[in-house]
């Protein structure tokens, strides 16, 4: 190349020439082009992106309506009540207690919702209906959002999972609809920065209670942030009051228990399509305790699915409330598997399955969550194999220290890895573009000062003049190719190992989540916790009725079996147990 260039210097420098007016200006005339075309189909990913994650929060909705039973279609319409004295700044802000103010009869909860165009909190006592109340909204808001385009996206999240690494709320918005409903993080990050969801959040009481303050000022943070963003929470009245950083809302109501003229339009109802309650109606005529157990909706509908077409005599056993709640709670998971019974097919029994659910719910009570993720248990302490507690290789670390020496401004807030690579790749870009350039720039900035070296340096006759400046020439074109040649190809190198992190980091982290996972599955089942085939066991028991989906992740149905399950002392984890596949 440099033989050539000597003899064809010229020709040389003006190649040079037009590729380094080619590298600058190309850059400007793709970046105008995209940005002339961007907007449209901008739009329509957009659109396409919107479009797909209804239809997915839909085919999820039907698949648990699926699964429902006749006392899950019974609603039962409860009161509500305001508090005014729950929704204050502070606890030093805070005024008298002033009176619960009910609400008309019938008073929807979308139309409640409609008149307060901001932030709702829903209070109740455990299994009032504070869940099925919100998936009552969720479903009314749905069907606008699927009619009218510029109507935001409802989505239902559980709070609890939100202690686990205590992000700003907007930051975890993001991403627990990525992982929810496979979307990628930038499209869910613009539709919460634009206010395109109306967030409800379910399970505040069920953040560990440690973290309550901390979570209602990520919440009013986000309020804050987010003023036209429309919001609905949903806790236990108990955790409510007890804040010391009160929730800034807009309104908040309380569930009302059912009234005995409530209950009597239930059964009906459900006799209505074949289910028989005499015997638990006769019952409850007669036992003013089991009266109160069914002043709760839960309860209500425990007792309906656990004792419908057999004699109650179980619910007239005598006992304080806990143990009849407790006994309730066994019916119900006996009448579940006698209904749909165990085959061969599952390749465990009753009582396996049992155990599994016994661990399952003592492990989230331990690690204070109530949704199950795989990677949660991979990242519990307390089933990992200590081979498996050592400290993560964390290349996207060294990724952000790389990029924050070289621009503060690349990285964000809140990284993560899809993030930080498509940054990473930005920056490669934009500094091959300046790589070259600056060392295209060089020979043209030094240009002038070594031509009147070359000229007047040596002797001043007008031949050894012109002799110089046309050596100077040739050199100078030589090293202008040779620098410009080496500015491209190091910006290409840079591409290059750029692509080779971001390969290593992926695969090592893949790997790695892979090993851990499967490391920590054979410890589950070598421990007897858990079949190698877990995923299909979590769906045999959303089958049912003692787990539900949420999003990739289950849970029990309510908290309060739960903490049945988690209270079986009598059943003993250690106890030999066969090991299935």
């Amino acid at each position: 190349m440099l033989r050539w260039t000597d003899a064809h210097w010229l020709n040389a420098a003006a190649i040079t020439a037009l590729g380094t007016i080619a590298a600058i200006i190309a850059p400007f005339l793709s970046r105008r082009g995209h940005g002339q075309r961007s907007p449209g189909r901008a739009a329509g990913r957009q659109g396409r992106e919107r479009a797909r994650t209804l239809r997915r929060i839909q085919y999820r909705r039907a698949r648990e309506a699926q699964r429902q039973s006749p006392a899950d279609a019974a609603r039962l319409a409860l009161g509500l009540t305001r508090r005014p004295d729950i929704c204050q700044l502070s606890a030093a802000t805070r005024p008298r207690r002033q009176q619960a103010l009910p609400l008309p009869a019938g008073t929807s909860i979308v139309r409640l919702f409609d008149e307060v165009q901001g932030g709702l909190l829903i209070l109740g006592a455990p299994g009032a209906g504070k869940t099925t109340l919100l998936s009552e909204l969720a479903s009314d808001l749905m069907k606008r959002a699927e009619v009218h385009r510029g109507e935001p996206i409802p989505v239902v999240l559980n709070l609890s999972s939100w202690a686990v690494n205590r992000w700003p709320l907007a930051t975890w918005l993001a991403e627990e609809l990525a992982v929810n409903y496979s979307v990628p993080v930038p499209t869910t990050s613009a539709w919460v920065a634009h206010d395109e969801l109306t967030v409800l959040l379910d399970g505040f009481d069920e953040v560990a209670e440690r973290y309550r303050p901390a979570c209602a000022e990520a919440i009013n943070q986000y309020r804050q942030e987010h003023g036209m963003a429309l919001i609905a929470v949903c806790s236990r009245t108990g955790a409510a009051e007890e804040l010391t950083v009160r929730l800034h809302m807009d309104e908040a109501v309380e569930l009302l228990p059912p009234t005995r003229a409530q209950i009597d339009r239930y059964f009906r109802y459900l006799e209505q399509t074949g289910t028989q309650l005499a015997d638990v109606r006769a019952a409850l005529d007669t036992d003013e305790d089991l009266q109160e157990l069914t002043r709760s909706p839960l309860m209500l509908h425990v007792i309906a699915l656990a004792y419908h077409g057999r004699p109650a005599l179980a619910l007239r056993q005598p006992g304080t409330a806990e143990q009849r709640r407790q006994q309730l709670w066994r019916a119900y998971v006996n009448r579940m598997f006698e209904q749909r019974p165990l085959d061969e097919h599952h390749r465990y029994s009753r009582e396996q399955a049992i155990r599994w659910l016994v661990w399952l719910a003592r492990h989230l009570q331990q690690v204070e969550q109530t949704e199950l993720r795989f990677d949660q248990i991979a990242r519990s302490q307390s089933s990992q194999p200590a081979n498996l507690r050592r400290k993560k290789i964390d290349i996207g670390r060294w990724l952000r220290l790389g990029i924050l020496a070289a621009d503060p401004h690349l990285v964000p807030r809140e990284p993560d890895h899809r993030t930080l690579r498509a940054k990473l790749w930005d920056y490669a870009l934009e500094r091959r573009g300046l790589i070259v350039f600056a060392a295209s720039a060089f020979p043209v900035v030094t240009f002038v000062p070594a031509l009147i070296i070359a000229m007047f340096g040596g002797d001043k006759g007008n031949t050894n003049m012109l002799g110089g400046m046309l050596a100077f020439l040739g050199t100078y074109a030589r090293t202008f190719l040779v620098t410009f040649s080496v500015a491209a190809a190091g910006g290409i190198t840079f591409l290059l190992l750029s692509g080779a992190i971001v390969m290593v980091d992926n695969l090592l982290s893949r790997g790695f989540r892979f090993l851990k996972h499967w490391g920590v599955r054979g410890l589950l089942v070598g421990a007897g916790v858990a079949p190698w085939r877990y995923g299909t066991f979590l769906d045999a028991m959303t089958e049912r009725l003692l787990l539900r989906r949420s999003g990739t992740g289950y849970v029990f149905v309510h908290a309060l079996l739960r903490d049945y399950f988690a209270d079986q002392a009598s059943v003993d984890l250690h106890a030999e147990g066969t090991a299935v596949r």
